[in-house]
């Protein structure tokens, strides 16, 4: 054969393997169960996210594409780019799209052989010398066995009936994505699991673990729940939960920033310890901890090597890292807050997630980890983390500073020393890790006072409640202020305070917690207590009268307090502009019964004007607005 004919034949050998490849290709069928996802905008670039599957196979690795246009049509392309998901990962993608413009919409969605995913929208971050205003949304506390998302498909519903210009640009997740033990729906009653049915009469629960293991009997969960111990079963409950029309909607719709709460790892944790190892029979929760850091890392996409640097301030977020640890005790010594047990620094250290991110000229986004680096009763931020987060506050140009704390600042008492014969002192009822670590706290909020940094508000979720208050010095002088979300989906709190309520050693004091209307329906009159002080609770519980009630406020047990209601399950929408920072807490109908088709009712909101406080001045709440029925205060 001469050397033209040889190549015409090789060519030809090419072209027809690379035809039947390209055929079978075609012919594959993928999926993304998961949906879309994006994360962490910045003027010039977002992370974008699938997870895609073979349903024919398991490939060590699928082959597919990701388009970004400006066209929810695609009629024109900004990015065209092949990439490849690995088995490895659990087929996950995260592709970080780069050269964007600032301050723009986009669409982007995945390709592989001739299956494409859902489409996704976006958007960009400001330029940061532009001085741009910012609609958010925050929420926390999304368990799927204890709840519907009706309430998340509320704000999709809302966010579509406004115009453009009013509409949410980002949400910030304040943690607890998902609920790490499943197979009870724990209360401490009775111990009896009351599963969810949906409004098609199917049982909602999350379906066995790959591993997992299983729970003893205890306080706290029923025999026979299970707790995840392996990547596995992490993966497992994102899939679950991800596997949502709900949650794929939302993901689809609006970039998330994510910090995490304990759940996204275990329940009550520090470091790589929680109380969860002991009770099931564990030495240590090092392995359990680097599962947790890689699914949260495979499944909620987020900017964190790429995390941009923040002026003079260099990003010390990084990916996730594979690392082999043992399950040993943690031991006792430490240096510098962090048990230095070799397994233990490497499980914190197998990731870090705290991180910023600018938002135009006017707004700073600090997101912390209060968990990795928490020294109980000592530390919550840890002496790295809180270097970082002090030197972003000093250095900062912002005049708004929005800080992702997945805990309230805030502490709210009980003032049972105001009742006669009650035996008992004042009560801190919601306990915190900050209120746990009052010194850490203090020294933040001397040093915000102390260098005149303004603008600073805490976005908290974990407590199941609705909270507004400024966070005030020892000696009442306001310095930030901090809004604090309710569940989405998790019971809310008023189910775990009614039920502390009936444990009290003088049970006369229950009325102070809750009392029963005269159509038998059991009042949240904790909120009535808490903000108004347990003389007024008492009177609430007496004659259900809001004015008499009020007649006997006591506002000096909580001073900075000026929203609280446990009732309800809901969200938080802020406006931000240089100004001003506009709040409304939304309040809906309980997340028990399924309202993800049409979206859950609001029964309330609660409206707050934050006005832009300069050097030397204090914050200062608006009065809030109400509309609808908020107990006590509408009553």
């Amino acid at each position: 054969m001469n050397i033209t004919k040889m190549v015409k034949s090789m060519l030809l050998v090419t072209l027809v393997c690379s035809c039947q490849h390209s055929t079978k290709t075609e012919k594959a069928h993928f999926q993304f169960p998961q949906g879309v996802a994006s994360a962490d905008p910045q003027p010039n670039a977002i992370m974008l996210w699938t997870r895609v599957v073979n349903t024919n196979a398991n490939p060590d690795s699928i082959n597919l594409s990701v388009e970004v246009s400006e066209s929810p049509a695609f009629s024109t392309i900004t990015i065209s780019e092949r990439i490849t998901a690995y088995k490895n990962d659990d087929y996950t993608i995260r592709y970080y799209a780069r050269e964007l413009v600032p301050n723009k919409k986009y669409y982007y969605r995945f390709i592989s052989g001739s299956d494409t995913s859902s489409v996704g929208r976006t958007f960009t971050a400001p330029e940061e010398f532009d001085s741009a205003s910012l609609n958010f949304a925050t929420m926390a506390c999304a368990s799927y066995e204890q709840g519907f998302y009706g309430t998340l498909k509320r704000l999709i519903e809302e966010d579509k009936s406004k115009s453009e210009a009013e509409q949410v640009k980002v949400i910030f997740h304040l943690g607890d994505f998902i609920y790490e033990v499943v197979g009870d729906d724990p209360r401490y009653d009775n111990h009896q699991p009351n599963w969810l049915i949906d409004a098609n009469g199917k049982f909602r629960d999350i379906p066995p673990f790959p591993n997992g293991k299983q729970w003893p009997d205890s306080d706290h969960w029923k025999s026979g729940s299970w707790s995840p111990i392996t990547v596995h079963d992490y993966r497992h409950l994102y899939k679950t939960y991800l596997s949502n029309p709900v949650i794929q909607e939302a993901r689809a719709r609006w970039p998330f920033v994510y910090t995490w709460d304990d759940h996204e790892f275990a329940d009550g944790n520090y470091q790589s310890h929680s109380y969860i190892g002991d009770l099931l029979g564990l030495e240590g929760m090092q392995q359990v901890k680097v599962a947790s850091n890689q699914a949260w890392f495979e499944y909620l996409p987020s900017s964190l090597s790429h995390a941009p640097d923040i002026g003079s301030i260099e990003n010390r977020a990084y990916d996730f890292r594979p690392t082999k640890v043992s399950n040993v005790s943690i031991g006792t010594k430490k240096e510098d807050g962090l048990f230095v047990e070799e397994n233990n620094m490497k499980a914190i250290n197998s990731m870090c997630m705290y991180r910023a991110l600018q938002w135009g000229s006017d707004v700073l986004i600090i997101v912390t980890d209060t968990k990795s680096y928490q020294d109980p009763g000592i530390s919550v931020l840890g002496s790295e983390q809180k270097t970082w987060f002090k030197e972003l506050l000093k250095t900062s140009d912002a005049k708004w500073k929005l800080w992702l704390n997945s805990e309230p600042l805030p502490g709210t008492f009980l003032d049972y020393d105001n009742i006669e014969g009650s035996g008992m002192g004042r009560a801190l009822i919601s306990k915190g890790a900050w209120k746990s670590v009052e010194n850490e706290r203090e020294e933040l909020l001397n040093f915000i006072k102390e260098k005149q940094i303004t603008g600073v508000v805490s976005l908290s979720g974990d407590y199941h409640i609705q909270m507004a208050s400024t966070v005030n010095a020892k000696n009442g002088t306001p310095v930030m202020a901090d809004f604090t979300v309710t569940a989405l989906s998790s019971f809310p709190g008023f189910f775990w305070l009614e039920r502390r309520a009936r444990n009290l050693v003088n049970p006369a004091l229950y009325d102070l917690f809750a009392f029963q209307d005269d159509n038998g329906k059991l009042l949240p009159n904790i909120n009535t207590s808490i903000m108004f002080g347990a003389t007024a609770g008492l009177e609430m519980s007496a004659s259900n009268n809001w004015a008499k009630a009020k007649a006997k406020a006591d506002n000096a047990v909580n001073p900075s307090l000026k929203y609280f209601d446990c009732e309800h399950n809901g969200y938080l929408t802020g406006a931000l502009t240089s100004t001003a920072l506009d709040i409304t807490f939304v309040n809906t109908e309980n997340a028990r019964t399924d309202h993800e088709a049409l979206g859950a009712k609001i029964v309330s909101q609660v409206m707050f004007n934050l006005p832009f406080w300069e050097p030397g001045k204090s914050p200062v709440l608006s009065v809030p607005i109400i509309e609808g029925a908020v107990f006590p205060m509408s009553n």
